[in-house]
């Protein structure tokens, strides 16, 4: 029974193929007793190869488009470098148009040395950094240190051939304190200035006489009094002001001109 069958399907199936191979020879009049057993087929047939195809054809789309996804995103990162490195380039630019045109209106015989920051500890960033110049460049230990535009930074502590450490104004451990004046046109109201235990970063102006008119924002330049620091460079503006022990002296807090946190330029005064 099961040859039986096994053997109609074969001739079943041998039938329908011959009738799909003769359909192409039949005449149109007769034809159309075959087609429709022809179309059957070719629909089954058709149907799941377009939807192959279909597949194959989103599967490369998606191809495509990963890897143009990867193209843009490489594009992207060599845009965003590219601007980084402008915008580097632009900084450095502008810091240097700074330090000539302090260089160019220099009006004392000071000889600046360019300088640029290579080291800062942070454990000890309002104490001291380390500059790119040294023995070799002329520089020794004294020697005044001073933002690209001019204002207090600090002064050389040690130096090796090719660089030295510079202990900043804001340092409480290193600093032996500048002295200062008020710049309110008198000049005669003094004092000491030291780096401030209290806030990072900040100054403590003390021993001002009584007598001083100290208002917020004044501006604290050095008094050339010591044989370290000239007179005449700017230190910082005041941010407040208290009287001292006993209404002897006025104390006030300083905050310094010089960007001390964002140095990356400086000049060292030489003479």
């Amino acid at each position: 029974m099961k040859l039986l069958k096994s053997r109609n399907r074969t001739l079943i199936y041998g039938g329908i193929l011959l009738l799909i191979v003769a359909g192409v020879g039949i005449p149109a009049s007769r034809r159309a007793i075959v087609d429709p057993i022809g179309q059957t087929v070719h629909h089954a047939v058709a149907v799941p190869v377009r939807q192959l195809q279909a597949v194959i054809a989103s599967v490369q789309s998606l191809r495509e488009m990963y890897f143009e996804n990867t193209n843009l995103k490489v594009q992207m990162q060599n845009y965003n470098l590219l601007q980084a490195q402008l915008s580097d380039l632009e900084a450095e630019n502008t810091r240097l148009k700074t330090m000539i045109q302090f260089k160019n209106n220099l009006k004392t015989n000071w000889t600046l040395i360019p300088a640029q920051v290579i080291g800062r500890n942070p454990g000890s960033w309002n104490d001291e950094l380390t500059i790119d110049v040294g023995n070799s460049d002329a520089v020794h230990p004294n020697m005044i240190v001073v933002s690209p535009n001019g204002n207090l930074v600090g002064r050389i502590s040690s130096v090796t051939a090719h660089t030295a450490t510079v202990v900043l104004i804001t340092s409480t451990s290193n600093s032996d304190g500048v002295s200062a004046y008020i710049e309110d046109g008198t000049g005669q109201f003094s004092g000491i200035v030291y780096g401030s235990p209290q806030t990072n970063g900040v100054l403590n102006m003390e021993f001002i006489s009584p007598l001083a008119k100290i208002k917020d924002g004044d501006t604290i330049i050095t008094s050339g009094i010591g044989k370290i620091y000239p007179k005449g460079i700017v230190i910082g503006k005041v941010i407040s002001n208290a009287t001292g022990v006993q209404g002897l002296t006025q104390t006030a807090k300083v905050k310094p001109v010089a960007k001390l946190n964002y140095l990356q330029d400086v000049f060292v005064i030489t003479s």
